[in-house]
């Protein structure tokens, strides 16, 4: 759009110019007019002038006495004043330099007795442009002016055109409608920014719709357990089976609750309605804090750091609140599927970060190393929790300009892979 508007700036300009130039040559055409002119009407004032000068004793005296008979300006030259020798008698010259009062029509005529000159002008103008004259040449910059404005819209019009249609497809359902770049002209930033948008648009709504089947799907298991709880209460014959069967909804309804959570959570970050709040963050304290959670409820595995790690030598610019939620959920994930230990390392790079968690547990295969980040999708066939801790945690780390990758670890479990992003990612200290 910078170079449309930079060509109707130009072409404005050129319009003016060009009015400039009419204009110009309707003048040069007057004062050529005026020029013949005034040597014929004039001629008779300036002869008898220079008569009545030339017999005079005192000429200077005569000339300014003269002066206010006439329309005009005059003077007495004496002949040592004047360098160029007159061609004819009447020496006719358009004066263009000196201020704007001195400029016009001067005539320098020698007296008859060959002794002296007589200066006159600046001489009356008598012609001026005519009115026809001066509304042709205003048409005719008008028209160029119009000609030129029509002539840079047109593409203008087209380029909208395209947004419009396309915009209309997009509404009408068809998301997949693009703007064609080749056919968008000087506009393409224009046009590449709306596929861009329409792009990003599409896949926020896939996966809106993508998430709002799995909800559909996933919310009918607790809901079906809590239906099931309340026909096994109706048909409890004792206290203590009401009480049992109580327990079991009150399970459900927590399941249901984490399940809310988690939808919630996901679709702030979606949205981008999670906003982060970056401060430097010490992987020591956070994974440490993560590891007493879970050591209680895994108490057969045991939980490492590396060497920086440990030593408190590594930190990161990030969310706090995201971050935990990150490490957390790694760590928990390994903990759940390792046999007998989970590993925190970290490896620095010169423009990122690179943060691993090992578990030495059955693995992920590698056709589903990528299925696993989707909504719902769990990493075997129990699917124990919700089904979106990974979705999140990309997400997030997409926040983050970070990435997340998984790989067999050594140990023959997973490996989940962090590449921090460096902008980030902050060096290691001195120890």
């Amino acid at each position: 759009m910078t170079s449309q508007f930079l060509r109707f700036y130009l072409c404005v300009v050129a319009t003016l110019a060009v009015a400039w130039g009419i204009q110009a040559y309707n003048q040069s055409q007057t004062k050529d007019e005026n020029f013949q002119v005034v040597q014929d009407v004039y001629a008779g004032q300036i002869r008898l002038v220079n008569e009545v000068v030339s017999r005079s004793e005192n000429r200077y005296l005569t000339v300014e006495s003269l002066k206010p008979l006439y329309a005009f300006d005059m003077r007495y030259v004496a002949p040592q004043y004047i360098e160029d020798d007159l061609q004819n008698e009447f020496n006719f010259y358009k004066k263009t330099d000196g201020t704007e009062e001195e400029n016009g029509i001067r005539v320098i005529a020698e007296l008859p007795t060959k002794d002296g000159y007589v200066d006159f002008g600046p001489l009356p103008e008598l012609i001026a442009p005519s009115r026809s004259a001066q509304l042709i040449g205003w048409a005719f910059v008008l028209f160029l002016a119009a000609l030129a404005i029509a002539l840079l819209l047109r593409p203008l019009v087209h380029q909208l055109r395209l947004v419009e249609k396309t915009a209309m497809a997009i509404a009408d359902g068809s998301l997949h409608a693009r703007i064609d770049e080749s056919k968008s002209g000087s506009a393409k930033k224009m046009a590449r920014s709306f596929n861009l948008m329409a792009e990003k648009t599409e896949k926020l709504l896939a996966t809106h719709r993508q998430l709002l089947q799995c909800v559909s799907h996933e919310l009918r298991t607790p809901i079906s357990k809590l239906r099931f709880g309340v026909d096994l209460i109706r048909a409890a014959d004792s206290d203590q089976e009401k009480s049992e069967r109580t327990r079991d909804m009150e399970l459900a309804i927590d399941e249901l609750n984490i399940l809310v959570d988690e939808l919630l959570g996901y679709v702030k970050l979606d949205t981008m309605e999670t906003r982060l709040s970056i401060e430097e963050c010490n992987l020591k304290d956070i994974v440490q804090r993560q590891f007493e959670n879970f050591k209680p409820l895994f108490p057969q595995i045991e939980f490492t750091l590396d060497d920086h790690v440990e030593l408190g030598d590594v930190t990161v610019q990030a969310d706090r609140v995201m971050l935990e939620r990150v490490v957390a959920n790694l760590v928990g994930n390994a903990a759940r599927f390792a046999q007998s230990r989970v590993r925190f390392s970290t490896i620095e790079q010169e423009e990122h970060l690179t943060i691993a968690i090992d578990d030495d547990g059955h693995g992920i295969l590698e056709r589903d190393r990528e299925k696993v980040f989707e909504p719902f999708v769990g990493a075997d066939e129990k699917k124990t929790g919700t089904g979106l801790g990974l979705t999140i945690v990309r997400k997030i780390l997409e926040n983050h300009d970070s990435k997340i990758l998984l790989q067999e670890s050594e140990w023959g479990g997973c490996r989940a892979t962090i590449s921090w992003s460096g902008k980030w990612a902050s060096s290691l200290q001195e120890a």
